[in-house]
């Protein structure tokens, strides 16, 4: 009797691990992607999603057989990984024979970096031919869960890079947005940078690129205070490589306060998209002396005549002065001496509400601002005003 309850029970166990099996079956599922390739050096032949007790995979089958492993991450972080293939996801050869790859995904994951080794170059490394880095290409895959998509492209990011200027007169903000496609092995990287500018020096930047598959130049003009200088490499064909200076031309605008204004000058400037930096080297441009500005009264503006209507003003009146800079600067006042009459900094004058009858002169110090051209300078005017 023991011996049937023995044998039951373990068929009875046998049955509900194969029951917890067919369970665990039941809540893996499988969803097919339709896929949008808008490279050809990276292209998805098949793609689904699984999801297996509440883990989701993007299974992806590539056209051709270039990569046998791919890295999840940027360039970057793939060199920063280095030799830890143990953080590579390693292919396998599907049913019909093409490498395919399980990429783990983390909740809601729909924007996925990837770096794709290439084979042959990683097996050159293996032999002392080339650096790892060689073999890394960055691509990116997007996922559109609702409409059931997939489309892969070349890596591609805006981020900020920091700009240091070693040329006293090129005044640039230290961060520049930066739009980066591909890396540097890939054959259409581009690097676009915007260098905001501090000031008008500069106007116009001449700077290589490639144009119709041909290293060419492309011009920017500085526009709403910044240079959006896009440039770009092609097949077998290099306009800029990283952390290699890179000559461009900038032209000094024809009102700029140095005696090469209206001509060109060549500036170096340095990308590093690993430490996402970019520096600006070259010859300072040479100051011209500022002029000396004169400040001259428009018209009598300075001059009032009021009729009081009485032994004093009933009520306030005002009217302003007008002076004007050689500089073209704005003129900026201030009242030196005291009394009833008021002067305020855009050169309003108010003679206030009882102010007797009678002849009144107030000092006023009228100020103009330094320019590329002139220095600042300041003036003290007299406003006469009479009371009758």
């Amino acid at each position: 009797m023991k011996k049937k309850l023995s044998g039951v029970l373990i068929i009875a166990a046998l049955s509900f691990v194969m029951l917890l099996s067919v369970t665990s079956l039941a809540f893996a599922d499988s969803t097919e992607l339709a896929i949008t390739n808008n490279t050809v050096m990276f292209k998805a032949v098949t793609a689904s999603l699984e999801n297996e007790s509440g883990q989701e995979t993007l299974v992806m089958a590539l056209s051709a057989d270039g990569y046998h492993e791919l890295f999840k991450g940027t360039y970057e972080q793939a060199v920063a990984n280095g030799t830890a293939t143990e953080n590579w996801i390693h292919g396998n050869k599907n049913a019909d024979s093409k490498w395919e790859f399980r990429i783990p995904l983390s909740n809601g994951e729909s924007y996925v970096p990837l770096i794709a080794i290439s084979d042959t170059y990683y097996q050159k490394y293996l032999k002392g031919e080339g650096t790892l880095e060689r073999s890394f290409f960055p691509r990116q895959a997007t996922i559109d869960r609702e409409a059931k998509t997939l489309v892969t492209d070349d890596y591609n990011e805006i981020t900020d890079f920091t700009v240091t200027s070693n040329v006293a007169d090129f005044k640039t903000a230290d961060k520049a947005s930066t739009k980066v496609v591909g890396g540097p092995n890939s054959n259409n990287y581009s690097v676009a940078p915007t260098l905001v500018m501090s000031d008008k020096t500069y106007d116009k930047v001449t700077y290589p690129t490639v144009v119709n598959g041909a290293v060419s130049t492309a011009d920017a003009e500085l526009a709403d205070g910044s240079f959006v200088i896009a440039m770009t490499n092609a097949p077998n064909k290099e306009a800029f490589t990283d952390k290699t200076p890179i000559e461009m031309t900038f032209h000094v605008a024809s009102d700029a306060a140095f005696a090469e204004a209206g001509t060109d000058v060549v500036r170096t400037v340095t990308i590093d998209k690993m430490a996402k930096t970019i520096t600006i080297d070259g010859e300072a441009l040479t100051p011209v002396a500022k002029k000396s500005a004169g400040i001259s009264i428009v018209g009598k503006s300075n001059i009032k005549t009021v009729k009081a209507g009485g032994k004093k003003l009933k009520k306030n009146v005002t009217f302003t002065v007008k002076t004007k800079a050689s500089s073209g600067a704005k003129t900026t006042y201030k009242k030196t001496t005291k009394g009833k009459i008021t002067v305020s900094a855009a050169g309003k004058v108010t003679l206030k509400k009882g102010l007797k009858k009678g002849k009144y002169t107030v000092k006023v110090k009228v100020s103009a601002p330094a320019t590329a051209a002139y220095k600042a300078v300041s003036k003290t005017i007299s406003i006469k005003v009479t009371v009758k």
